[in-house]
């Protein structure tokens, strides 16, 4: 395995090539290259994801899983079977370790892009038992939704484009997934938007509804003093100032009104549409267990 203090300068070698490459038109590597390449990124990846190091450019790590992706998909890499499974063994090594990892991990933001590898192999190698790599990438998927991460919808799209033949994707079809399917074609990717528009409105009509709040108590508190001050007679004086004040303060109250009665309906909406996030996460954890229980 290369030294991760100095495997740097291979990665950015190559990485270089390949950009050359891609700017001459050229599509993919001489397949010596290509293996060379591959078993960089995989030395290089695993040493960076087996540090819990602040320092980890996960940019880099990303985008060399992209790349890797890349280059199964060229098809002209003439990557062998035993190639296939060294690559899949050794990044199925690698995400185990991120099962047990909390909060926004590497293995977490990098999810995304270990899934389209696992997807671009299977395209070439579907023969291969993806039982484990299946199994890791719901697991990703189900925390990313939890903790409302977008890229969760981009890991299932991986898992989806994997080759019918693929036995785990048939396991995993079995197990609540097309159930899954239907919610997202019926958009739930879109409730997390929608969510966060109702929240910005609310915020807003909030905010709204302060202003008005503290102009009225103004208001009446000018309203107050100005009738504290006068005598017995004045009081007798009808004050069409103060009457317009009066009215004023009713337009606003009606106002103010208005805006709490919208913002209660943004709050039913965000109940409403917070209850339809909660019950894919349960299914999701569902298609989770019923995976594993038939993978046993």
């Amino acid at each position: 395995m290369l030294n991760p203090d100095t495997s740097i300068s291979h990665i950015t070698q190559h990485r270089v090539t390949l950009s050359r490459l891609t700017a001459n038109g050229v599509s993919s590597l001489a397949p010596d290259h290509s293996r060379q390449v591959l078993q960089t990124y995989l030395d290089y990846f695993g040493a960076q994801l087996s540090r819990n190091s602040a320092s980890r450019d996960i940019g880099l790590l990303q985008e060399m899983l992209l790349e890797v992706a890349h280059i199964v998909r060229s098809g002209t890499a003439d990557i062998l079977t035993d190639d296939y499974e060294n690559i899949l063994e050794r990044l199925v090594a690698i995400y185990a370790r991120g099962l047990n990892q909390r909060g926004q991990n590497a293995f977490m933001i990098t999810a995304a892009d270990y899934a389209d590898v696992i997807e671009a192999i299977s395209q070439e190698y579907p023969a291969y038992d993806y039982s484990e790599a299946v199994g890791q990438l719901l697991w990703y998927m189900s925390r990313l939704f939890g903790r409302r991460k977008s890229s969760w919808k981009t890991v299932y799209e991986h898992i989806l484009s994997m080759p019918d033949s693929v036995a785990a994707k048939q396991l995993l079809m079995q197990a609540y997934f097309l159930e899954i399917n239907e919610w997202v074609e019926s958009g739930v990717d879109n409730l997390f938007e929608i969510r966060s528009d109702l929240y910005a409105k609310k915020a807003a009509l909030l905010k709204e509804e302060t202003t008005i709040s503290r102009e009225i108590e103004k208001m009446e508190q000018a309203l107050k003093a100005r009738q504290g001050k006068g005598t017995a007679r004045d009081r007798n004086v009808v004050d069409l100032g103060e009457k317009r004040k009066e009215r004023t303060i009713e337009t606003l109250r009606r106002e103010m009104q208005e805006i709490i009665s919208e913002k209660e309906g943004k709050e039913t909406m965000i109940a409403m549409i917070e209850s339809d996030i909660r019950q894919f996460e349960d299914k999701l954890k569902e298609a989770k267990r019923a995976y594993f229980i038939r993978l046993v």
